[in-house]
Parts: C-alpha cells; structure tokens; sequence
C-alpha cells in the first residue's frame, strides 16, 4: 500500500535533469520499477529490464525483486496500473536496483545511483494510528491463503473470506480501521475451526468416490467418520 492510498501525497525524490520519482512500498519497504529505473537515469526504454534478463540468474526472488500481479498492485494501490494490465510486474529492492545499475558508470548514473540510495530507498511508509497495519493484513491473508487449499473453487474460498471481512469493517481489507481488526481476526478463527473440521469430511467423502468408482478395484478402507454420507453420496452418484 502506497502513501497515496493512505490519504497522504506520496513521498518524492527529485533527481538531476528534473526528474521526479514518487516512492513506492511493497510489504513495507520502498521498491522501484524498470521504467522509473530507466526515467531517473534517462536511458532508452527497456534498459533496466534488458539487464534484468541478462543478469537474473545472479539476483534472488523475494530478496532482490518481487514479482507482483497487477491485480494485487491495484487492490494495494502500489502504483497507478491500466485496468488492462494483467500479468505480473517486476518491483526492485535496493538490492536488486545496485545489481542492476553496476553497468552505468557515466556520470550521471554515479550522481543519480547516490540520490536514490540515500534518499529514495531510504524513504519510510507512513501508516496512520486508525488503519491496520501490513502485518495485520498479513495474518489475515495467511487464513486466507490457507483456506484456499481446502477447496476445489480455490478463488470462491477467497472472495468469501474478504467478503466476510468487508461485511464486518465496513471497507476492504487493505483499509481496514484498526479497531475493526480483532473483530475481523475473531471471525477468521471461528471460520477456521470450522474449515478444520471440513478436512476429514472432505477426506471421506472422496473415499467414497473412489470406492464406488472402482468398485472391488478400490482398496479396502477404514469406515469413514461420518458414514450418513454413504447413502447420501451414493444415492446422488446413481441418479
């Protein structure tokens, strides 16, 4: 979530030649684009990214660059993204933006490279006293994300969970007020008790798939917890 989305301007940092880039965050620390990257060194377009896919053998995900979807990047308000963008950006660390800028060695790459080093990648992410904080919103999603694997309807599970979680706070998850949080996180530990008590539902109901697919081929199992499903299933099977 960008200092924009948090209803401060965003922090700046003006470099040689009047460029200005604003900041970006993701997960809390500041980040930068190729094109940016290209803008605040004034080279051609697709320079940085070219170095990209020369070098990136040598720089690690998640260390030196993220991969994000652009559907993430407009829910969080990152940057402002086309509605038509669809796929993935790739967002620079400092470690990564060090990696990349060694092959500028004119002058104003020097001058430019200190800039952003002392002032752009050390810029810090305000976040006001009455939102939740990243980490909060992190706890949530690891509710969420887990949730998914449970379901076949992986994205059904997931918009459920916001759903609920908008319908308690009033907003979307990313602009939840902090008082809202322990309302929202209360909710997700009942829901995941109950979503806990769905695997071995789950678990028998397809070992009863399997016996009455492959009939005397199917191995021999343990009865199932809960055996009402039997008949249920096998009554729906052979309608």
């Amino acid at each position: 979530m960008s200092a924009s989305n948090l209803g401060a301007p965003a922090p700046a940092v003006h470099l040689p030649h009047n460029v200005e880039l604003p900041i970006l965050f993701y997960q809390g620390q500041p980040v930068i684009t190729f094109a940016m990257m290209d803008k605040a060194h004034r080279r051609p377009e697709g320079t940085a990214y070219r170095n990209f896919n020369t070098h990136q053998s040598k720089l690690v995900e998640k260390e030196d660059y993220f991969r994000v979807c652009a559907n993430e990047i407009r829910s969080h308000k990152i940057m402002p993204l086309s509605d038509k963008a669809h796929g993935t950006v790739i967002l620079l660390t400092q470690t990564g933006y060090l990696m990349l800028v060694k092959s500028f060695t004119d002058d104003l790459a020097w001058q430019v490279q200190r800039e952003l080093v002392k002032n752009y990648f050390r810029g810090k992410q305000e976040t006001p006293s009455n939102r939740t904080t990243s980490e909060q919103y992190r706890e949530l999603a690891w509710f969420v994300n887990k949730w998914s694997l449970y379901f076949a309807f992986e994205a059904n599970a997931r918009h459920a969970a916001w759903k609920l979680a908008r319908s308690i706070c009033g907003t979307r998850a990313t602009e939840m007020p902090a008082d809202k949080f322990p309302d929202v996180l209360a909710a997700f530990k009942a829901i995941d008790k109950r979503a806990s008590e769905f695997i071995p539902l789950r678990k028998d109901f397809e070992m009863w798939a399997i016996q009455w697919v492959f009939g005397e081929n199917a191995e021999i199992l343990p009865e199932p917890i809960f055996p009402e499903l039997k008949d249920t299933y096998v009554g729906r099977a052979t309608a």
